[in-house]
């Protein structure tokens, strides 16, 4: 027996009415007469009337007057009835989604009914959750934009009519809005590469400038209602108290930041790894608890993937408090030929989830995966905390989802380029996203969702484009899951294991790919900065991949049409020609591919060390043979056109191939930027720089550490 005939057998008989029996396909109007030779009681309308929202013990009024009979029942879907009026007050005192019914009793004694939905949150806490977000709207209603490559953030009237841009720092990646009251705004911005904290007014002027030190990297940035300033800083894997010049060390990779209404700061880890992933819990000053986030081992199955929770980079708590909202990308690390001989597929590698976690006990309630969406990088709750919208970036979507069951009620298509921020004014039904890539702020009616929301307003995110138009391109196009020629159904963009150009410190299974057990590697410094396709000027790394397996940037065209299920930025034509990896060039056959090459090659630096080295121990590196491979600036021996592999003495069964043959050596790494690369080696079987060391051939202990300590400050 089906689900659905499960779930309408077990309706109280009089819910159903004539409806079972198929008298009429809706409710309302006139039901004199016959529908299909059936007769419709005489008199009899029932009208429900529209859906409610509202919290936990306020009263609300179900509105049947379109409703017409002799008598009304009214269901409430909590287990209480009332026999009465066809309006009707009620309260409900647990907090979901319920079915309120009516039922019309007609002058003939036919019966009749209809339903409406009734959403019940918990009231909102007294004082608002505070998050770090790339977008925020004030109090005064003034919304906040940041614009990373031009060091700017966006500063626009709310209905976007009017807007300037305010320099501020390098690299800003989030902000926050101190909501104090409308005359007293203060944002806050976090200067990523800059390793600071940058305070401006309501009108964007400086108040004030933290320097957090070099290699810290403050990711996120909120405000605590009694301490001021918190910041979570990736780079030492601390949660810093800005204002009181405190630090709480919590673990690697704090990025995700909010801070809860009873003062409780949460910093998820941004990735994730082979045992879960995990959110940091700071309380009083001290990191007091870690919650976890497991790794989900169901099967795989059409629409769900099993999977590490990974690139956690936003957190949101719901208005009331209670629960605190996970936006993050499953990847399915558990799935492969080596590990249990299936390979991987397209649509089982990695999906959007949004997890919810129950802030009283501390446990992880509920995961929705979400079909045909690679990743989602932030969900917000309705000002109500009724709904919740998931912002999915490659695919340019939003999952529109009940907060209390996790069902999607509807979506939001077409965002443009790589959307990374939302964000609510103090109107319910306007939703601002900010689509980073497309440089455009959107503001959107979403009251008659799940019906197409109405585009009210754009504006442009900065005067002036800082990067190479070629460059942006490829850059979009590397960020992209929406474009069928990169990947089909909405799965995977480069960016979903590239984030940022960088690595998503996952393990992946690739021997069903001619490969084996692949660590994913940075493209941080594979780059030389040169804005060019040509892979000759581009590449100051040499071969990619572990085992050299491609020799230019658009070789990746041959992941797009193999792995990602794209039709190709070449032409069929060009693709026929050039499809061996090392054989003929794919550079100058397509503007987009040469395009997404030179996004790459920009990829010149690598994130600064927040260790700055105590001692030199490049003299050990020489004398400990070291340099024999890891040679030059870029501190390898790749090489573009030439075949140089190494057996290190690290080769497994797990290894696997090369190109679908045998794998006799690994392509040199770069040294360069080590420090935030874990975990380490080919296969990421070192979970520190000193295990990989030890691991080579005839290397000691000792020699390891003092090495790993220097190479760490890189």
């Amino acid at each position: 027996m089906s689900p659905a005939l499960v779930a309408l057998l077990a309706l109280p008989l009089w819910a159903c009415g004539d409806k079972a029996v198929g008298t009429d396909s809706g409710a309302g109007g006139d039901d004199s007469g016959t529908i299909d030779g059936t007769d419709v009681p005489e008199g009899a309308v029932a009208e429900a009337g529209p859906a409610l929202v509202g919290h936990v013990g306020e009263v609300l009024t179900l509105d049947g007057s379109g409703s017409v009979g002799e008598s009304f029942l009214w269901d409430f879907g909590d287990g209480e009835r009332v026999e009465g009026e066809a309006v009707v007050d009620h309260a409900w005192a647990e907090p979901g989604t319920f079915t309120a019914v009516i039922q019309v009793t007609g002058a003939d004694g036919g019966k009749r009914s209809d339903s409406t939905t009734v959403t019940i949150t918990l009231p909102a806490a007294d004082v608002p959750p505070s998050r770090s977000s790339p977008l925020a709207v004030g109090p005064d209603g003034v919304v906040w934009a940041v614009f990373p490559e031009a060091g700017e953030v966006r500063r626009c009237e709310g209905d976007l009519s009017s807007c300037r841009s305010v320099a501020v720092c390098g690299d800003p990646r989030a902000l926050a809005v101190r909501a104090e009251g409308a005359d007293d705004a203060r944002v806050a911005v976090a200067c990523a590469e800059d390793g600071a904290v940058v305070v401006l007014d309501g009108d964007g002027v400086e108040q004030a400038r933290h320097d957090l030190g070099p290699g810290s990297w403050p990711w996120s940035v909120a405000w605590h209602a009694e301490r001021g300033l918190v910041a979570a800083l990736a780079g030492p894997g601390e949660v810093a108290f800005v204002d009181e010049g405190t630090r709480v060390p919590v673990g690697p990779e704090p990025r995700g930041l909010v801070v809860a209404p009873d003062g409780a700061v949460y910093a998820a880890r941004y990735r994730g790894d082979a045992d879960g992933n995990r959110v940091y819990v700071v309380e009083d000053g001290a990191w007091t608890d870690t919650l976890s986030l497991a790794v989900d081992t169901t099967p795989d199955s059409d629409t769900t993937t099993r999977g590490t929770p990974n690139l956690i980079e936003q957190l949101a708590i719901s208005p009331d408090g209670g629960t605190l909202l996970v936006p993050a990308l499953h990847a399915n690390i558990l799935r492969g030929e080596y590990r249990e001989g299936v390979p991987l597929a397209q649509d089982q590698v990695l999906r959007a989830v949004v997890g919810t976690v129950d802030l009283a006990s501390g446990a992880e309630t509920a995961r929705k995966q979400l079909d045909e969406r690679g990743r989602t990088i932030a969900v917000v709750p309705s000002p109500s905390g009724d709904r919740l919208f998931a912002l999915h970036p490659g695919s340019q979507a939003i999952t529109v989802l009940s907060a209390t069951s996790l069902d999607v009620s509807g979506a939001i298509l077409g965002l443009g380029e790589h959307p990374i921020g939302l964000a609510f004014g103090d109107d319910a039904d306007r939703l601002y996203v900010l689509s980073w890539l497309s440089r455009e702020l959107r503001l959107y009616d979403i009251s008659a969702l799940p019906s197409p929301p109405s585009l009210l307003a754009t504006a442009v995110l900065g005067d002036t484009e800082p990067l190479d138009p070629t460059v942006l391109r490829g850059k979009q196009l590397f960020f992209s899951s929406a474009d069928t020629r990169i990947t089909t159904s909405g799965y995977i963009a480069c960016a979903h294991c590239h984030p940022d150009g960088g690595h998503d410190g996952q393990v992946w299974d690739f021997t069903d790919r001619g490969e084996g057990l692949r660590n994913t590697t940075s493209l941080h410094g594979m780059g030389t900065g040169a804005l060019t396709a040509d892979p000759d000027l581009g590449l100051a790394t040499g071969r990619l991949h572990w085992s050299g397996n491609f020799d230019e940037a658009q070789d990746f065209e041959n992941d797009i049409r193999g792995h990602f299920g794209g039709t190709g930025l070449l032409s069929d034509p060009d693709w026929a020609e050039s499809s061996d990896t090392l054989g003929p060039e794919k550079q100058g056959r397509s503007d987009d591919l040469d395009a997404l090459a030179t996004y790459m090659h920009s990829l010149a630096e690598t994130p600064a060390s927040p260790d700055p080295i105590a001692v030199d121990e490049s003299d050990l590196f020489t004398a400990s043979g070291c340099a024999e491979c890891h040679s030059g600036d870029a501190m390898t021996d790749s090489a573009r056109t030439e075949g140089i592999r190494h057996d290190v003495g690290t080769l497994t069964d797990a290894s696997g191939g090369r190109l679908g043959g045998e794998l006799d050596g690994l392509d040199t790494p770069t040294l360069r930027g080590l420090w935030e690369t874990a975990p380490y080696l080919h296969d990421g079987s070192a979970d520190t720089i000193g295990e990989a060391i030890v691991a080579h051939t005839d290397v000691d202990a000792d020699t390891a550490e003092r090495l790993a300590t220097w190479l760490r400050g890189l």
